[in-house]
């Protein structure tokens, strides 16, 4: 189960698929919170998806914890 808090430097990955992310960017706004993740593996640069706090809670697990 993931944490309520996530951090810049954690690797995530959605619960159904292999791919893995690396959390690079965290934005509030309002009341929402947003983090940046980047695949990893990928071959081309590749500036990331802003996902919901809620969808990473909820749809993904820390597969490393950022020190």
């Amino acid at each position: 189960m993931l944490s309520s808090e996530i951090r810049v430097g954690d690797l995530v990955k959605e619960k159904e698929y292999p791919e893995v992310g690396l959390v690079v960017e965290i934005n509030h706004h309002d009341s929402w919170r947003f983090c940046r993740i980047v695949e990893l593996g990928r071959s081309e640069v590749f500036p990331g998806h802003w996902f919901d706090r809620k969808f990473i809670v909820e749809q993904c697990e820390v597969v490393s914890r950022a020190k």
